[in-house]
């Protein structure tokens, strides 16, 4: 019998790389979360050395459905609504255990 995980992966233009795999579909959606939550406040410390002091939610994150439980999390700026270049995807997988030739299933 197939188990079901998810993948988190952190995607760029260029880059892209696994962060973890769950069991669990919350899990990854709460990870997700708190890598974004992390680039939010890099981001606006960023803003801060280079403006001045920001409006506290000049950046929200915002969930990207992409077809059953797929789905890509993003930062938006606000109010331009900008996407940040990163994203965080989660992506359902099975995983199938492979039997050695001659072995009954």
């Amino acid at each position: 019998m197939p188990a079901t995980v998810f993948t988190l992966t952190e995607t760029t233009d260029q880059t892209g790389y696994v962060l973890g795999v769950f069991a669990e579909y919350h899990l990854a959606i709460s990870a997700a979360h708190s890598w974004a939550a992390h680039r939010i406040d890099r981001c606006v410390a960023m803003d801060t050395k280079s403006f001045g002091p920001q409006h506290p939610n000049t950046y929200r994150i915002t969930l990207h459905p992409t077809g059953g439980t797929d789905v890509d999390v993003c930062i938006a700026h606000c109010p331009s609504g900008e996407t940040d270049a990163v994203r965080w995807q989660i992506r359902q997988f099975e995983v199938i255990e492979q039997q050695a030739p001659g072995q009954a299933g």
